[in-house]
Protein backbone atom coordinates (compact mmCIF):
# COMPACT_ATOMS: atom_id res chain seq x y z
CA UNK A 1 0.00 0.00 0.00
CA UNK A 2 3.01 2.47 1.03
CA UNK A 3 4.75 1.24 -2.34
CA UNK A 4 1.49 2.62 -4.46
CA UNK A 5 1.12 5.83 -2.40
CA UNK A 6 5.19 6.56 -3.17
CA UNK A 7 4.72 5.33 -7.14
CA UNK A 8 1.50 7.92 -7.07
CA UNK A 9 3.35 10.69 -5.81
CA UNK A 10 6.71 9.98 -7.59
CA UNK A 11 4.52 10.12 -10.82
CA UNK A 12 2.28 12.99 -10.06
CA UNK A 13 5.44 15.02 -9.68
CA UNK A 14 6.86 13.97 -12.42
CA UNK A 15 3.88 15.52 -14.61
CA UNK A 16 3.53 18.77 -12.33
CA UNK A 17 7.21 19.08 -13.36
CA UNK A 18 7.16 18.34 -16.73
CA UNK A 19 9.54 16.49 -18.90
CA UNK A 20 11.86 19.77 -18.51
CA UNK A 21 13.92 18.00 -14.99
CA UNK A 22 14.49 15.17 -16.85
CA UNK A 23 16.99 16.72 -19.48
CA UNK A 24 20.23 18.18 -17.38
CA UNK A 25 21.32 21.04 -19.77
CA UNK A 26 24.90 20.35 -17.88
CA UNK A 27 24.98 17.41 -19.72
CA UNK A 28 25.70 18.71 -23.25
CA UNK A 29 26.07 15.95 -25.65
CA UNK A 30 28.86 14.04 -25.96
CA UNK A 31 30.54 15.48 -29.63
CA UNK A 32 30.21 18.73 -28.08
CA UNK A 33 31.81 17.62 -24.86
CA UNK A 34 34.40 16.17 -26.71
CA UNK A 35 35.41 19.11 -28.81
CA UNK A 36 36.36 21.46 -26.71
CA UNK A 37 40.06 20.65 -25.44
CA UNK A 38 40.97 18.22 -27.98
CA UNK A 39 43.66 18.71 -30.71
CA UNK A 40 41.91 16.54 -33.73
CA UNK A 41 38.26 16.98 -34.55
CA UNK A 42 36.54 13.27 -33.84
CA UNK A 43 35.37 13.81 -36.76
CA UNK A 44 39.13 13.19 -38.14
CA UNK A 45 39.62 9.89 -36.73
CA UNK A 46 38.06 8.21 -39.75
CA UNK A 47 40.27 10.07 -41.97
CA UNK A 48 43.77 8.63 -39.50
CA UNK A 49 42.48 5.13 -39.97
CA UNK A 50 41.81 5.72 -43.97
CA UNK A 51 45.45 7.28 -44.12
CA UNK A 52 46.86 4.10 -42.08
CA UNK A 53 45.11 1.63 -44.49
CA UNK A 54 45.98 3.33 -47.52
CA UNK A 55 49.59 3.62 -46.43
CA UNK A 56 49.43 0.02 -45.61
CA UNK A 57 48.60 -1.36 -48.83
CA UNK A 58 50.68 0.81 -51.18
CA UNK A 59 54.15 0.31 -52.33
CA UNK A 60 57.31 2.05 -51.67
CA UNK A 61 56.85 4.48 -54.56
CA UNK A 62 53.24 5.63 -53.23
CA UNK A 63 54.36 5.48 -49.67
CA UNK A 64 57.09 7.94 -50.62
CA UNK A 65 54.25 10.34 -52.24
CA UNK A 66 51.72 9.89 -48.89
CA UNK A 67 54.26 11.22 -46.44
CA UNK A 68 55.22 14.19 -49.23
CA UNK A 69 51.64 14.79 -49.40
CA UNK A 70 50.92 15.12 -45.56
CA UNK A 71 54.74 17.05 -44.93
CA UNK A 72 52.44 20.13 -43.82
CA UNK A 73 50.45 18.25 -41.30
CA UNK A 74 52.32 16.97 -38.64
CA UNK A 75 49.76 14.25 -36.89
CA UNK A 76 48.68 12.52 -40.47
CA UNK A 77 52.77 12.57 -41.52
CA UNK A 78 52.98 11.01 -37.78
CA UNK A 79 50.88 8.26 -38.06
CA UNK A 80 51.58 7.13 -41.72
CA UNK A 81 55.44 6.96 -40.48
CA UNK A 82 54.18 4.75 -37.15
CA UNK A 83 53.35 2.35 -39.57
CA UNK A 84 56.85 1.88 -40.88
CA UNK A 85 57.22 -1.15 -38.04
CA UNK A 86 60.52 -2.50 -39.49
CA UNK A 87 62.01 0.63 -40.14
CA UNK A 88 63.52 2.60 -37.62
CA UNK A 89 64.08 5.81 -39.15
CA UNK A 90 60.70 6.17 -39.90
CA UNK A 91 60.04 5.13 -36.48
CA UNK A 92 62.09 7.87 -35.34
CA UNK A 93 60.91 10.19 -37.62
CA UNK A 94 57.36 9.35 -36.32
CA UNK A 95 58.27 10.04 -32.50
CA UNK A 96 59.60 13.28 -33.26
CA UNK A 97 56.40 14.17 -35.12
CA UNK A 98 54.05 12.88 -32.22
CA UNK A 99 56.28 14.85 -29.78
CA UNK A 100 55.09 18.30 -31.46
CA UNK A 101 51.27 16.93 -31.04
CA UNK A 102 49.64 18.61 -27.84
CA UNK A 103 47.48 15.47 -28.11
CA UNK A 104 44.90 15.59 -25.05
CA UNK A 105 44.61 11.31 -24.51
CA UNK A 106 41.31 11.41 -22.12
CA UNK A 107 38.59 9.55 -22.70
CA UNK A 108 36.28 12.34 -24.44
CA UNK A 109 39.25 13.12 -27.17
CA UNK A 110 39.47 9.47 -29.32
CA UNK A 111 41.22 11.11 -31.63
CA UNK A 112 43.72 12.31 -29.68
CA UNK A 113 44.08 9.06 -27.87
CA UNK A 114 44.08 7.13 -31.03
CA UNK A 115 47.28 9.15 -31.86
CA UNK A 116 48.86 8.85 -28.40
CA UNK A 117 48.40 5.70 -28.79
CA UNK A 118 50.08 5.51 -31.83
CA UNK A 119 52.46 7.08 -30.19
CA UNK A 120 53.18 5.11 -27.40
CA UNK A 121 53.33 1.80 -29.92
CA UNK A 122 56.15 3.28 -32.25
CA UNK A 123 58.01 4.22 -28.49
CA UNK A 124 57.64 0.42 -27.93
CA UNK A 125 58.21 -0.67 -31.83
CA UNK A 126 61.52 1.20 -31.58
CA UNK A 127 62.55 -0.15 -28.16
CA UNK A 128 61.79 -3.88 -29.83
CA UNK A 129 63.64 -2.93 -32.63
CA UNK A 130 66.74 -1.26 -30.52
CA UNK A 131 66.75 -4.43 -28.57
CA UNK A 132 66.81 -6.66 -31.30
CA UNK A 133 69.70 -5.01 -32.55
CA UNK A 134 71.23 -5.28 -29.44
CA UNK A 135 70.77 -8.86 -29.11
CA UNK A 136 72.17 -9.24 -33.10
CA UNK A 137 75.04 -7.65 -31.77
CA UNK A 138 75.82 -10.18 -29.11
CA UNK A 139 74.92 -12.86 -31.47
CA UNK A 140 77.72 -12.06 -34.09
CA UNK A 141 80.45 -11.11 -31.09
CA UNK A 142 79.28 -14.63 -29.95
CA UNK A 143 79.71 -16.33 -33.01
CA UNK A 144 83.54 -14.75 -34.25
CA UNK A 145 84.10 -15.48 -30.32
CA UNK A 146 83.56 -19.29 -31.14
CA UNK A 147 85.10 -19.25 -34.40
CA UNK A 148 88.12 -18.30 -32.72
CA UNK A 149 87.88 -20.63 -30.12
CA UNK A 150 86.97 -23.31 -32.97
CA UNK A 151 90.59 -22.36 -34.55
CA UNK A 152 92.38 -22.44 -31.43
CA UNK A 153 90.80 -25.94 -30.68
CA UNK A 154 91.80 -27.01 -34.48
CA UNK A 155 95.43 -25.49 -33.78
CA UNK A 156 96.01 -28.29 -30.55
CA UNK A 157 94.12 -30.50 -32.34
CA UNK A 158 97.19 -30.30 -35.20
CA UNK A 159 99.53 -30.03 -32.29
CA UNK A 160 98.47 -33.14 -30.74
CA UNK A 161 98.26 -35.29 -33.83
CA UNK A 162 101.84 -34.29 -34.44
CA UNK A 163 103.19 -35.06 -31.54
CA UNK A 164 101.25 -38.71 -31.50
CA UNK A 165 102.79 -39.19 -35.24
CA UNK A 166 106.41 -38.42 -33.90
CA UNK A 167 105.92 -40.75 -31.19
CA UNK A 168 104.73 -43.27 -33.33
CA UNK A 169 107.80 -42.72 -35.79
CA UNK A 170 110.31 -43.36 -32.70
Amino acid sequence: MMLIKYSLAFTSLALFTGCATLFDPAKEPVEQAQQAGCFVKENDLHVFLDDEHTFILADKQQKKALIEAFKHDTARQANLLSSEISNKTALRSALGLFKQLPLLPSKTCYADRYLYLRFRQTQANLRQLESKDVVNARYAEAKKTIAKLQEQIDALTEIEQAITRQREEH
